[in-house]
């Protein structure tokens, strides 16, 4: 994902660009549900699935560079 808008790869793209612009207000978004998408904005399958991820975005510590930090864990059901 380095190098790539959170928009191209996260669906769907305005509620992470909503927890995003919350995130620089200061305002923490927890418990998003987001899709991976592929770049023809396909959701990526994984066993016959979609790759579910459930995301957390916050500010990023100004020692760690400032910014935005978006944490992601995979709730996709298993195979």
């Amino acid at each position: 994902m380095v190098g790539k808008k959170t928009s191209d790869v996260l669906s769907p793209a305005g509620a992470v660009s909503n927890a995003i612009a919350d995130a620089v207000a200061g305002k923490i978004t927890e418990g998003l549900v987001v899709w991976l998408q592929d770049k023809q904005g396909m959701a990526l399958t994984e066993c016959s699935g979609r790759l579910r991820m459930l995301l957390q975005v916050a500010q990023a510590a100004a020692s760690d560079g400032g910014g935005v930090q978006l944490i992601g864990q995979d709730i996709s059901s298993e195979c």
